[in-house]
């Protein structure tokens, strides 16, 4: 196995990586591990420039929390993953919460659909230091290495990573999901390498071999440190280096005096230092302004000079890091015994800006306290759920070292490791007895609310997925969950005077976000969702939560689901807050499922040339972006059941609709999938629909028992049966009362229509009038023992005013049809 020692060797590297990514014959992901200093950077950035010309690959490499293509500025938002851009198309929406992510639709869709729109040619993605990126970046890094195959068949593209690290635990990640991996582990620099470097910058002249032993042994072959140290001894003309931390203060003392230069005064540009120290990640000017407090004019000079003195760098997205971890910690060692008060300043502007960053506002605490709180914990423990659900290896492994050192009192040991194997348990999947047993045992534990609730909402989440929620316990569980939405969760800080406790209002809005499919979908309870809904608005205008930009893409995913809270006549002002706010940030999938709900609505309201167009617009847009649709079925039941409703408008004669409702069948059974869920349940009822009404008793009756057999249960019209969503329940009732009817069967018909008194489906609980009218047109019908036609029970079952019309003509029809709608997409 070749080493690569030597600066020899990181270009004989830098030339047999190259040539294998062009070749094609490189491993699906190459892994180089390295510390500080040691050519990783050198190597990537020599890959690019060897690549950046060819016609056979594209490269992509890290650049701050992004993505990019250095060659063209083509920036991927890392955030843009998710359906909201900048970890979802909002810059600061972070993925601490999960959201976006986890709305219920796959991740290999979401990666597939952000790399078909962005890589025309085989890529190779570079990522340096994958323990320090952002938790989005890491997470689209594993995600494409977990699905690399999957998307290399579809997309007809190769897909190499080229991932670099000071650490070696994000290999065992790789290998998780990939054998296709090359590690290379580059050996330390020599005091060979070290001379070599100085003489190809041509600057070794005039030092001593003592000088350059000093050098080496301050630098540990670290070449960042090299370079630094001997500016330092260029300026001290040749004289002795004790330590780098003496270096490092003198060249402080340095750089005071130039910002003096520039009218910034020492204590000032002390402060821009010290500052930047305690930063966890790469910072903007702007950041760090924030920070300070200081005019950005300021700050921004500050950071350049400290550039110029060698003490940082600065990317071409005008980012800013260290130019080595060494001289980051020395410096922030002197600020948290100086100014430990700057580490409340991160804590406040996280918690104000970015709450759910909970890994940096308990690293701040725990620094500031010199130990683990309340406080830290709790915001660790929230930080530890976001990994968990991530599979953040990385993420996880420093959360457990914090909560494992001598730091940590015993009793948080102990927490934390009851917490531990609660989430060990959760995705072991356990039986259903076996994790209601463990959910009962975490209980007992005197928990902070906010990690009550995140331990709550898990348990919730892993019922949602695995019972239909048919039980008293898990009614309970719901319950708690919305009163943990609906109240404020704070953490006791008393520990500390300069922190306020607060609402975890981020937490709240992702309990909402995550329950409101449930209420939804599988107990049509409108008055909960309601409640929810009016909550989520409130928490979303104050102050953090706006500030975040979380607030808004809830907003906007609720309010594509306007039909669920206003009537359908006043939805559009909704949907079209919705569409605007999704295209502004380039969430594409969430605009083309907007398309789909407005066009379902459209559907209700009679205007179905503009539903049409809708559904038309939403598949050639994906298409252009070459983006997939979530449950396409939706989108094409709303443009079969438009297209069969316009026909039937615009039909010269009852009989010709006949032959609309026989082509609208075909087209409606090519989108049975033999899946079990809303989706093909609400396409098996308008084929159902549709038979009755082309006098297809016995197809009727075929389909029906097909999705009997689907849905798990005998009679889908059995109104007592509450196992049995009530729109079905409601919509096969009036199917079988049609049959009935229509073959006189007189006792059965009053039997069916007196089960309908006063039985309105949730979803339709707006439209009551509606539901009495149809009832007692009925009942008249059967009292005079009139049959009639499909037609004629579908149009002119209910005399309605010319003013009620746009709404009646839907909910008035005997043989009702249904749209789709996306309340949520799993």
């Amino acid at each position: 196995m070749i080493e690569y020692a030597g600066l020899n060797g990181r270009n004989q590297l830098v030339n047999d990586l190259a040539d294998k990514f062009e070749t094609q014959t490189a491993s699906r992901v190459t892994f180089i591990h390295a510390r500080c200093g040691q050519g990783k950077s050198y190597i990537v950035n020599h890959i690019i420039k060897k690549l950046e010309a060819s016609e056979k690959i594209k490269v992509y490499c890290s650049c701050s929390d992004e993505i990019i293509s250095p060659t063209d500025n083509a920036l991927i938002n890392s955030r843009r993953l998710n359906s909201l851009s900048a970890t979802a198309g909002n810059p600061a929406f972070s993925f601490g919460l999960g959201i976006g992510w986890e709305n219920n639709n796959s991740i290999y869709n979401k990666i597939r659909n952000l790399l078909s729109a962005k890589f025309k040619n085989n890529i190779l993605i570079c990522v340096e230091n994958i323990s320090d990126v952002s938790d989005e970046l890491r997470f689209l890094t594993t995600s494409i290495i977990q699905n690399i195959q999957k998307l290399e068949k579809e997309l007809k593209k190769k897909i190499f990573l080229l991932i670099t690290d000071t650490q070696d635990i994000y290999r065992d990640v790789i290998h998780k999901y990939i054998n296709s991996c090359e590690t290379i582990s580059l050996p330390p620099y020599s005091i060979n390498d070290t001379r070599d470097f100085l003489l190809q910058k041509g600057v070794l002249h005039g030092a001593s071999e003592e000088n350059l032993k000093r050098i080496f042994e301050l630098s540990q072959g670290n070449l960042e440190v090299v370079d630094f140290l001997y500016e330092e001894f260029l300026v001290n003309e040749n004289g002795y280096i004790s330590t780098l931390q003496d270096v490092v203060t003198k060249r402080i003392s340095t750089i005071k005096s130039q910002g003096e230069k520039h009218d910034i005064s020492g204590k000032k540009m002390e402060t821009i230092v010290f500052a930047a120290s305690l930063a966890l990640k790469k910072f903007s000017a702007q950041f760090l302004r924030e920070i300070v407090a200081e005019k950005i004019e300021d700050v921004k000079d500050g950071l350049d000079i400290a550039k110029d003195e060698a003490l940082l760098e600065k990317d071409f997205k005008k980012y800013y890091s260290f130019i080595s971890a060494d001289i980051q910690n020395y410096i922030a060692k002197i600020t948290m015994e100086r100014h430990e008060e700057i580490l409340i300043t991160y804590y406040k502007f996280y918690t104000l800006n970015e709450q759910d960053e909970y890994y940096f506002r308990a690293y701040y605490i725990y620094k500031y306290i010199g130990g683990i709180s309340p406080l830290s914990f709790s915001l660790f423990i929230l930080s530890y759920s976001a990994a968990r659900k991530m599979a953040d290896d990385l993420k996880i492994r420093k959360i457990e070292n914090i909560l494992a050192s001598d730091s940590a009192d015993k009793k948080y040991k102990e927490a934390f490791a009851v917490i531990k194997d609660y989430y060990d348990s959760l995705y072991k999947h356990l039986p259903l007895t076996d994790m209601a047993q463990k959910y009962k045992s975490i209980k007992k534990y005197d928990w902070e609310l906010p990690v009550r609730a995140e331990l709550t909402c898990e348990y919730f989440h892993y019922i949602y997925r695995n019972t239909k929620m048919n039980k008293p316990t898990y009614i309970n569980l719901l319950n708690e969950c919305i009163n943990y939405a609906m109240n404020e969760l704070t953490v006791s800080n008393s520990s500390i005077d300069m922190v306020e406790a607060v609402d975890e209002t981020v937490l709240r809005l992702k309990i909402i976000y995550e329950i409101s499919p449930c209420v939804l979908d599988q107990l049509n309870d409108y008055d909960k969702f309601k409640k929810l809904y009016n909550k989520s608005q409130e928490l979303s205008y104050s102050k953090n939560v706006r500030q975040h930009g979380i607030g808004e893409y809830v907003e906007n995913v609720f309010n594509r689901k306007a039909f669920l809270f206003a009537n359908q006549a006043a939805c559009n002002i909704y949907y079209e807050k919705a569409k605007s706010y999704f295209a502004r940030n380039e969430i594409w999938v969430e605009y083309y499922i907007t398309l789909v709900c407005q066009a379902g609505t459209d559907i209700v309201i009679q205007e179905f040339d503009e539903a049409i167009e809708l559904c038309q617009t939403a598949v050639f847009e994906a298409n252009q972006r070459d983006i997939k649709i979530p449950q396409i079925e939706k989108l094409y039941n709303n443009q079969i059941i438009a297209e069969f409703l316009l026909a039937e408008q615009d039909a010269k004669t009852p009989q010709k609709t006949i032959s609309f409702a026989k082509k609208a069948i075909k087209e409606l059974r090519d989108l049975l999938t033999g899946e079990k869920n809303a989706t093909q349940f609400v396409i098996y009822t308008n084929i159902c629909s549709l038979y009755l009404y082309s006098n297809n008793d016995k197809q009727y009756v075929t389909y029906k028992r097909k999705l009997e057999k689907l849905y798990e249960c005998e009679d889908i019209s059995n109104v007592a049966d509450e196992s049995i969503d009530d729109f079905y329940r409601y919509y096969f009732s009036w199917f079988e009362l049609y049959r009935k009817i229509n073959s006189c069967n007189w006792e059965d018909a009053w039997h069916y229509v007196n089960q309908l008194d006063d039985f309105v489906p949730a979803l339709f609980r707006k439209q009551e009038i509606f539901w009495n009218e149809k009832n007692d047109a009925v009942k008249q019908l059967i009292n005079n023992k009139e049959t009639i036609s499909a037609y004629n029970f579908c149009h002119n079952l209910v005399k309605t005013k010319r003013t009620e019309q746009v709404l009646s003509k839907f909910f008035c029809r005997g043989l009702m049809l249904s749209d789709l709608q996306y309340t949520s997409y799993s």
